[in-house]
Parts: C-alpha cells; structure tokens; sequence
C-alpha cells in the first residue's frame, strides 16, 4: 500500500516531454560539398572552376546557415 503511495507522489513530478524540432531537409549541405570538389579540382586544373566552386560554396553556405537562423527565429 505504502508503496502504491510513493508510486503515484513520483509520476506527479514528472512533466510531459517536449515536442521535439526537426529540421525541414534541405540540399544545401550537398552544395557546400559540391563547391569544395569543384573549388580542389580547379586548383588542380582551371582557375574558372575554383571560381565556380568558390561561388557555388558561398551560395550554398549562405542558405545552409540562413535556413537554421530562420527555423531558430
């Protein structure tokens, strides 16, 4: 009986977990590796295709950490 007792006292003071948030998916992360390939690749054979693969790199990371400031805002 006693036990019944504290049984019930302790599932009082638990508190229902919160939702958890997971991130919309997106295809930004393969941009960034994408732009770091084609940004190596042109050291090794033009410099037009670092420039692409620099660009293609900001680009991407700029939506990969604009997509996580807007799903924490």
């Amino acid at each position: 009986m006693e036990g019944e007792q504290k049984e019930r006292e302790d599932q009082g003071a638990w508190a229902a977990p919160q939702p958890e948030v997971i991130p919309q998916p997106t295809y930004t992360p393969v941009g960034v590796a994408f732009g770091m390939v084609f940004l190596v690749w042109g050291l090794l054979t033009s410099p037009i295709v670092s420039v692409v693969g620099l660009i293609i790199f900001v680009a991407s990371l700029a939506g990969w950490i604009g997509g996580i400031l807007h799903e924490r805002g």
